[in-house]
């Protein structure tokens, strides 16, 4: 990447403020965002305001150093930056950047939970993934992920509850592990009540990510995520948090906004910034023609997390909270792909080896390991991998519509029977993002 822009500069020696940037001054720093091409943040001082001044597509860098007496290594230097995160172009045009090439891949290792959470999409069995079936997966993966030019596997242990196999996850993982010419990382999304010396082990010894729903305190949580004879769940999960914390270990936590835990948000963002935890919230799914149900009260929806929003603006701002949160697939660092990489450089299997385009699209399958060997290209061939935010007519004019694109494809297409669709969730991205902004501003101060 540093040789390509390099290369750029020596060819093109104009640098030029590209079109559709979002400034705001803060403080003595003018914060600058591409949000056409997003890619990031940017803050400069006076100093650098200066030589942006001068990037008009006329003044060389020859000339741009001279004026302001700068040595040209440095100004490239500080150019290069601002060209990675698409602020300036050597060209007319500015560079679209390309995703990362990195596979995500659900492994869905079991229906089977020892929770009945009230909104899960989940069809519970007692269908498991044979391990048999989870090395053909592995053998057809990396032969795909060598033909799509990916270097890099993300494996996500998904269920049900995945750490009901834990045994599984184990041979699974010492499979992979064996494999010294491709890069295997792994992650488990689990309820967190499970948590025990064993996994804790397995934890330590693979690096592995761990992601943990909670609903809120108490009264919030206890409402949707319960056991199946009705008792609440909240203390189990958070002594499973604990004892990870105890360990070592920091799990970031999914915080499903729902209609019936909207009011007890604000709590809990109080506890997990005490816990200094990393954590999300992701707005409600729907796996039918029906809309969720944050979307009957988005007024209210707004107001709550606004209110979540300033106080974790707050407590970065004074040091109080260090650790990473976003909301839903809100990005201000994702270019022309589907923030969450639907058909792109993500999917989800199932125990039988169905392929889907998602964990969420489970029950409407593309494709299946026994059938195709080249797994990523049947993500890629798919209609949503297509999509293009600007050609969706009531998005194509909003400055953010490159941050929020489009929210969640599956979701979309659930609703309306199209990918190609405005989220739902619009009212809520276009109130919110302007506060995750000055979030982000505030991080890159913090870097």
């Amino acid at each position: 990447m540093v040789l390509e822009v390099l290369l750029l500069v020596g060819e093109f020696m104009f640098p030029k403020l590209c079109d559709n940037i979002y400034q705001k001054k803060d403080g003595r720093k003018l914060v600058l965002f591409n949000y056409e091409l997003p890619n990031g943040v940017v803050l400069i001082n006076n100093k650098a305001l200066k030589i942006l001044e001068l990037c008009d597509g006329i003044n060389s860098i020859e000339v741009i150093s001279k004026k302001l007496r700068i040595r040209e290594d440095i100004l490239e230097e500080f150019l290069n930056n601002l060209d990675s995160y698409n602020i300036i172009s050597y060209k007319n045009e500015s560079k679209k950047n390309s995703c990362n090439k990195v596979l995500h891949c659900w492994l869905h290792i079991t229906n089977q939970c020892n929770l009945n959470c009230r909104y899960c999409y989940i069809n519970k069995n007692n269908i498991d993934m044979d391990f048999n079936v989870a090395k053909e997966i592995i053998d057809k993966l990396i032969v795909s992920l060598k033909e799509n030019n990916f270097n890099k596997i993300v494996l996500s242990f998904s269920g049900g509850e995945p750490l009901l196999k834990i045994d599984l996850i184990e041979k699974i993982i010492n499979y992979c592990n064996g494999f010294n010419n491709i890069s295997f990382s792994y992650r488990i999304l689990t309820n967190g009540i499970l948590i025990d010396d064993k996994v804790i082990k397995l934890i330590k010894e693979n690096n592995i990510d761990v992601r943990i729903s909670l609903d809120g305190i108490k009264k919030y949580n206890d409402r949707n995520r319960c056991y199946y004879d009705e008792r609440g769940s909240y203390v189990d999960v958070v002594d499973g948090i604990l004892y990870l914390k105890k360990n070592n270990i920091v799990p970031t936590i999914n915080v499903v906004v729902t209609k019936e835990n909207i009011d007890g948000l604000f709590a809990l963002t109080r506890r997990l910034i005490d816990f200094n935890l990393p954590f999300r919230f992701s707005l409600e799914k729907s796996n039918n023609n029906i809309m969720p149900s944050v979307v009957e009260v988005q007024n209210k929806v707004i107001r709550k997390l606004k209110k979540c929003l300033k106080l974790i603006l707050k407590c970065y701002k004074n040091g109080i909270f260090d650790n990473s949160f976003n909301v839903d697939d809100i990005s201000f660092n994702n270019s022309t792909c589907r923030n969450c990489g639907v058909g792109d450089n993500i999917m989800a299997i199932g125990s039988n080896g169905d392929v889907a385009l998602c964990g969420m699209d489970l029950c409407r399958p593309i494709s299946n390991i026994y059938k195709d060997n080249d797994l990523i290209s049947q993500i890629n061939d798919c209609e949503v991998s297509k999509f293009n935010i600007n050609k969706v007519n009531e998005c194509k004019n909003c400055i953010w519509r490159h941050v929020c694109n489009g929210g969640c494809p599956i979701l979309n297409y659930n609703i309306f029977g199209d990918f190609n669709k405005k989220s739902c969730y619009c009212k809520i991205y276009k109130e919110i993002i302007p506060l995750l902004y000055e979030i982000e501003i505030i991080k890159k101060k913090k870097n």
